[in-house]
């Protein structure tokens, strides 16, 4: 088999003595003759097409002519446009099969230390604003003092997951100590929305061994991140900017990233206040946000270590 490729302003090879003449209606490379044949399979030799184009009606000419002069038309297998194959024999035009999405980034969005009654719910609007669900990792104490908006979060099609019941050092704690904190607010988060939760942000980021083994244990997975935002340095008197907020999430996004910030345990009105731009500036970057079970690799329990 021959195979001609042909370019969109002159798919024209001469020397034939006789042509078969086919019709087209459409758009460009659809045998309209202005998009242009782009390959020609043949199974003899001596191969040529042609594409002309009239009013709203296109001649495809294919003529192939052999040693002897004759017309070999019969020796045509296929013609192949960029939308599709043409089968000469069976007159019959096959569209190709749409191309694949493209890969589509992902990033999630979590929120630590709540719920709280001024911080979350100002976060769930902006969420909420923008259709974006996030990620919730709250404390079993502030789920107890606030189980409406533990509630709320849920409603919102966020997840609500585990940040232990009063923010302790895990890796200070005996294993039953770790134990107590990660299940009894697991339970509060059950009794107050229905949920189970799956995974478990160790306070700090501060996982050892005997700390990954009780979230093992617990069948939990433990949850850290790609992305520090640092607003929670506000409590420690340093000086940011919203827009420094903003910019550490846009300058350090990669696909399957996980962005942590807090809708509680101090003023998070900067944190707020960048939300909406953090949100924007990822979707201009090809982020779709997502909810941490999306993501489908979490970073090493030791990322810290």
């Amino acid at each position: 088999m021959a195979t001609y490729t042909g370019n969109a302003k002159n798919n024209t090879f001469t020397g034939t003595q006789a042509s078969d003449t086919f019709f087209g209606k459409g758009g460009d490379d659809t045998l309209n003759g202005k998009g242009g044949v782009d390959t020609a399979i043949f199974r003899g030799s001596f191969e040529q097409y042609q594409i002309k184009h009239a009013a709203d009606q296109a001649h495809l000419k294919v003529g192939v002519t052999g040693p002897d002069g004759n017309d070999h038309l019969t020796n045509i297998e296929l013609l192949k446009f960029d939308n599709g194959t043409y089968d000469v024999t069976n007159h019959h035009f096959t569209p190709n099969p749409p191309p694949p999405p493209p890969e589509v980034k992902k990033i999630a969005l979590t929120f630590d230390d709540g719920p709280d009654p001024t911080w979350t719910p100002q976060v769930l609007k902006v969420l909420q604003d923008h259709g974006v669900k996030a990620t919730f990792f709250e404390l079993g104490e502030n789920i107890e003092a606030n189980p409406d908006l533990a509630k709320a979060v849920v409603a919102g099609g966020n997840l609500l997951e585990n940040h232990t019941f009063d923010h302790p050092h895990l890796p200070n704690l005996t294993a039953a100590q770790i134990t107590t904190e990660i299940q009894r607010t697991s339970d509060d988060i059950f009794k107050f929305t229905g949920t189970t939760p799956e995974y478990v942000r160790p306070p700090y980021g501060e996982v050892n061994q005997k700390v990954e083994n009780s979230i093992e244990s617990m069948h939990l997975k433990t949850a850290l991140w790609t992305v520090d935002t640092n607003d929670w340095q506000v409590d420690d008197g340093v000086k940011i900017t919203e827009q420094q907020i903003v910019n550490t999430v846009l300058n350090n996004a990669t696909d399957n990233g996980i962005v942590l910030m807090h809708d509680a345990g101090g003023d998070r009105h900067l944190t707020v206040a960048a939300l909406d731009n953090i949100i924007d500036g990822l979707h201009a970057q090809g982020y779709e946000l997502v909810t941490l079970d999306q993501i489908p690799t979490l970073p090493h329990w030791d990322l810290f270590a």
